[in-house]
């Protein structure tokens, strides 16, 4: 079966900003990008979308034109959920680093 990706060029940015930061979730490692998202080390990245309507569009190209700073981590859409916003018993930790 022949994958199905978006080409665009928010998808380029995303896949180049991807590279930068590592290619893979640092909790379970997953490398397929269409489950690949960016984090904020430190926390505010509702803030930094709120405060830049690019970094809310487009965070690759935000990223890319802001020199891949430090301060971003790779999450897979699953384990940033998890440390996000999972239920409270987690305490923010994902269950892969529980076990």
């Amino acid at each position: 079966m022949k994958s199905r990706r978006p080409h665009n060029q928010a998808w380029e940015d995303k896949l180049v900003a991807l590279q930068a930061y590592g290619s893979r979730c640092v909790c379970c490692y997953e490398s397929e990008p269409v489950f690949l998202t960016f984090d904020h080390i430190r926390g505010g990245g509702g803030a930094h979308r709120r405060a830049e309507p690019l970094a809310r569009k487009n965070m690759g190209r935000w990223l890319k034109l802001h020199g891949y700073p430090p301060g971003i981590q790779i999450y897979c859409m699953n384990c940033h959920k998890a440390i996000d916003r999972g239920p409270e018993h987690l305490h923010g930790i994902c269950p892969h680093r529980i076990r």
